[in-house]
């Protein structure tokens, strides 16, 4: 047979021409049967893919409306006891000691002269706290200050005083707060540790004292982190809740940082590409108008999925056989319509999030038109090989 009669009968016919127009023909890249046979070791199969299990949902207005965004506030934080009056390891502290006349203990002409005082008190020297917690008095030994109040460490300095000083009274002050610190770091302008105790202070206080974060708050994210604990909220939602902007405690590290969240749709949309979350509760209508709505020639708008790794807890109870999930995030495929009005208030409470992929499914009548449009390459295909485009060998 010639190669012209091969050819014609092969786009009349399908058939694959792999071995007489190897090299010849264009091709993307191996095939799947040339991949599996170059494998030196093949790990399971594309079917096995195809048999994953999943949840498929068809949500209500109430579920769509109750389904979590993206986290834009804290979560739960382990409460601390703040005390406003306690020092800690490390702080410097400044005993002062009054007594009722001159010529005392402490307040001899010549003593508050060396000491900085004046008239019937005294200055001690600043001392930071020692590693056990204690600072040092004279004639009153060692004074344990941390675990306490102020209050109660005065009073006992007061006592241990009270039988050699005139009428002793005492002030303990914390003259440099070194431990009991906020620490704010990323993208701020001048990131470092800020004392945080007797005046209160929230999570855009710590960040202005950082000079202010670098960037737009569209594109910066917080995170807030106290002992083995964290969570996250946007910039732009610390600015417009007050209830987000949450009181920040000694040890806690505020970590600003910029963050690019997306997700992707595919199938018949007006464009296939990758969506930026940048606006705070995006809606799945939102992101199909960011690609440009549907492909009026291809979509089954009945047939719009997003698809999520989803968490257990934010599923019905009544699930059926959601059991054979053992994880914590089960793979769920929501189904809404945009054929019809309800569908649309479903797709608009339904918030997207980052990783998604939602997907737009082609109607059943593209399947026809791609086969009369194959129909018709065929035909013209063989219509240019009997018009002697091809050569003949």
């Amino acid at each position: 047979m010639s190669f012209r009669k091969l050819v014609t009968a092969a786009a009349l016919l399908g058939l694959p021409l792999s071995g007489c127009t190897s090299g010849f023909l264009p091709e993307g890249g191996p095939s799947q049967i040339a991949a599996s046979q170059a494998a030196t070791v093949q790990v399971g199969s594309t079917q096995e893919q195809m048999n994953l299990p999943f949840v498929l949902v068809a949500p209500s207005l109430e579920l769509a409306h109750s389904l979590p965004g993206e986290p834009d506030r804290f979560g739960s934080l382990p409460r601390q006891k703040r005390d406003t009056v306690s020092a800690q390891i490390g702080d410097v502290v400044l005993v002062t000691i009054f007594e009722a006349g001159s010529g005392g203990l402490f307040t001899s002409p010549q003593a508050a002269g060396n000491s900085g005082g004046g008239g019937n008190y005294i200055n001690l020297p600043a001392q930071q706290i020692d590693s056990a917690g204690y600072i040092s008095v004279p004639y009153a030994d060692q004074i344990k200050v941390t675990e306490r109040s102020l209050t109660e460490v005065q009073e006992d300095i007061r006592k241990k005083l009270a039988d050699r000083a005139i009428e002793p009274r005492v002030i303990v002050t914390i003259q440099e707060d070194r431990a009991s610190l906020v620490s704010v770091i990323g993208s701020v302008k001048a990131g470092g540790q800020f004392p945080v105790r007797n005046t209160p202070m929230r999570i855009l206080d710590a960040v202005a004292k950082a000079g202010g974060p670098e960037g737009t708050s569209r594109s910066l994210e917080v995170v807030l982190q106290r002992g083995s604990h964290s969570s996250r909220v946007s910039m732009r939602r610390l600015m417009m809740d007050p209830a987000a902007n949450a009181a920040v405690l000694p040890g806690d590290t505020i970590y600003v940082q910029p963050v690019s969240r997306s997700l992707n749709v595919f199938g018949a949309s007006g464009e296939n590409l990758r969506v930026d979350i940048d606006v705070d509760n995006m809606s799945l209508t939102d992101a199909l108008g960011r690609a440009k709505g549907f492909n009026d020639t291809r979509a089954d708008i009945s047939s719009i999925f997003v698809l999520r790794m989803e968490d257990r807890r934010a599923l019905p109870a009544d699930t059926e056989n959601l059991a054979q999930f053992p994880g914590a995030r089960v793979p769920t495929v929501y189904q809404i319509r945009y054929d019809t009005p309800g569908g649309i208030f479903v797709g608009n409470q339904f918030k997207v999030r980052h990783g998604d992929v939602v997907y737009i499914s082609n109607a059943a009548g593209t399947q026809l038109r791609k086969l009369l449009e194959l129909v018709g390459l065929v035909t013209r295909s063989a219509r240019e090989v009997q018009g002697g485009f091809i050569p003949n060998y």
